[in-house]
This record gives C-alpha cells, sequence and structure tokens, in this order.
C-alpha cells in the first residue's frame, strides 16, 4: 500500500492553514485495484477478478485505516472474498452495493432510530456477498428481488434476529453456512429452481421446525424437532446433513425420494425407526453412522450406492 497525500483547499481557506487528506492505493487481487480516500472515506476498487486474502490482512495499513472507510464504490467486475473482510469498518452506516452485488448491510444499521428492520433487496443484484448481512442486529425480514441468482458463504451468519427470508425464483446457488445460526429463522421458501445449497447452509436453525425443501430436494430439519417426521411433499432427493444431530424418535421417507446424502442422518441420537423408499438409486456414505439408537431400518434395492458405511 502506497501513501500520497492531498491538498484539502477548501479546510485551508477555512483555517488559513494547510490541510492534507491522505489517499491510500495499491493492489488487492492480481487484477484488484484500491483506493482508499481518508477525508472522504470512499474505498475505491477497480478491475476484476477476486479481492485477495493476503493482501488485506498482511497490510498493516488496511488494518489502520479500516475503521474510516465510510463508502465502498466497486466496480462490477469485482468479486468478494469467502472472509469477512470488512470487519470493524464501523463508520459505514449505509447499505453497500454495484449494479450486481450486495456488498455490504452494517451491522447496527439504523440501530438508532429501530429496534428491528425489514429490508429488500434492491432490483438488479445478482448476488450477496460473502458476509454481507453476517451479524446484523435488528434484522427480522429479507426480501431479494427477482434476479438474484447466488447467496454467498456466510452472507446471513448469525443474523439472531431474522425471522423470514423470501426468495425470488430465479435464485439458484445457497453457499455454505449462508444461514448459520440465524436461531429464530422460522421461515424460508426454496424455489424449484435452486441448484445447489452448501454444507450447514441451516445449521442451528432452530426454528426452522417445519423443514426446508421443495419438490427436488429436502435440505434440513431444525435439531429440536423430537417425535414423529414424516418429510412432507415429494422431493426426490435427500441432502446431506439434512437431519444431522436431530432428535427426532421416528421418520417416515416418502416413495419419491430416490437419493439420500452422506450423512444425511448422522449422529441423530435419537433415531429408532425408519420408513424407506421401496427403492433407492443412491445412499451416501455414513447415511445412519451414529446414530446408537437406531433399532430399524430396512435398507431397500438400490441402484447405485456409495460402499462405506452406510447405517
Amino acid at each position: 500500500m502506497k501513501k500520497r497525500k492531498l491538498l484539502t483547499a477548501m479546510l485551508a481557506l477555512w483555517f488559513g492553514l494547510p490541510s492534507f487528506a491522505e489517499v491510500y492505493e495499491g493492489t488487492c487481487g492480481e487484477n484488484v485495484r484500491y483506493s482508499l480516500d481518508t477525508e472522504t472515506g470512499v474505498l475505491a476498487l477497480t478491475g476484476e477478478g477476486i479481492i485477495s486474502y493476503s493482501t488485506i490482512y498482511n497490510d498493516p495499513l488496511w488494518n489502520a485505516h479500516k475503521k474510516r472507510i465510510k463508502q465502498i464504490k466497486a466496480d462490477d467486475g469485482i468479486k468478494f472474498p469467502t472472509y469477512d473482510w470488512l470487519s470493524g469498518c464501523d463508520s459505514i452506516v449505509e447499505p453497500q452495493y454495484n449494479k450486481t452485488t450486495f456488498i455490504y448491510m452494517p451491522r447496527k444499521y439504523k440501530a438508532d432510530v429501530w429496534s428491528s428492520y425489514n429490508y429488500g433487496i434492491p432490483m438488479g443484484i445478482k448476488t450477496v456477498a460473502p458476509y454481507a448481512f453476517s451479524s446484523c442486529k435488528g434484522l427480522m425480514r429479507v426480501t431479494m428481488n427477482g434476479g438474484c441468482e447466488e447467496v454467498g458463504n456466510n452472507a446471513f451468519s448469525n443474523c439472531q434476529d431474522l425471522q423470514v427470508v423470501s426468495f425470488p425464483g430465479t435464485i439458484k446457488r445457497i453457499g455454505n453456512n449462508a444461514f448459520y445460526n440465524c436461531k429464530n429463522l422460522e421461515s424460508i421458501n426454496m424455489p424449484d429452481g435452486v441448484e445447489s445449497v452448501g454444507a450447514n447452509c441451516f445449521s442451528s436453525c432452530n426454528a426452522l421446525t417445519e423443514g426446508v425443501y421443495n419438490e427436488d430436494c429436502f435440505f434440513y430439519l431444525s435439531e429440536e424437532v423430537t417425535g414423529d417426521f414424516t418429510i412432507p411433499g415429494s422431493p426426490k432427493k435427500i441432502a446431506p446433513n439434512a437431519f444431522a444431530y436431530g432428535k427426532i424418535t421416528t421418520l417416515k421417507i416418502p416413495e419419491s425420494v430416490k437419493e439420500i446424502g452422506k450423512m444425511a442422518f448422522y449422529y441423530n441420537t435419537g433415531l429408532q425407526r425408519v420408513e424407506m423408499p421401496s427403492r433407492l438409486d443412491v445412499l451416501g456414505d455414513n447415511a445412519f453412522s451414529g446414530c446408537q439408537a437406531l433399532e430399524e431400518v430396512v435398507i431397500p434395492e438400490i441402484g447405485r450406492a456409495s460402499c462405506r458405511e452406510r447405517v
């Protein structure tokens, strides 16, 4: 990071003294450059490609001056890193986004005005960046408008007040830990066009007692659900880890299910009985590993099976 000083004429006129604002410039990725004006607080990111972890965290000037950032202006070709690179940027008080990506929501947005709020992600946004809303206080409902296709890793993790998420039909990919530990999240729709959901996406979302699913896949059931449970609808798959660490005692799987993902019931220590469909195409690795109370499960005919421990 290099520094240059700019004469601020207005301050010089006001106080009769020369005053200098510092502008820090450098690279933060193979084809990404930044410029931070400490007077205006504008962080400008130009170029294309992903912001580099090593550039940000190994630069002492970044850590010394990131609290001065008030606004982010990023080219549409910038890809944002899968770590919380804006942690500690407490001078940002308004949502930050460009034409295609929602970059950052202040962690205490409008906290002096509202104890809680709903937020609609602007039209035209295609991607919610990793950690964009992570640990936001007071955020209760999020609506993603049409055109949004991807939610990045940890995008909403640890949003303790979040209750409702509304996806558009255009959503395709949801990243790892995207809603991890959103303990009060109780309603989330999953459009049929969703192509992939990352690991631990809904882990510790204890209020999702009805499950998260669409016509293609059953993705998750809250670990706090007990007793008997029947998978609703007619999904074709059960996602990896969907029932992991749960407490249900019996489970009925509909005939529509043809694939059970790896570790789907991992360490569901209360599970005693599973009613399986008559045929499966895939039974993933360690699907029932750690189910210590399991008394009865009849493994059906399997078209394609993983050969490692399944029960």
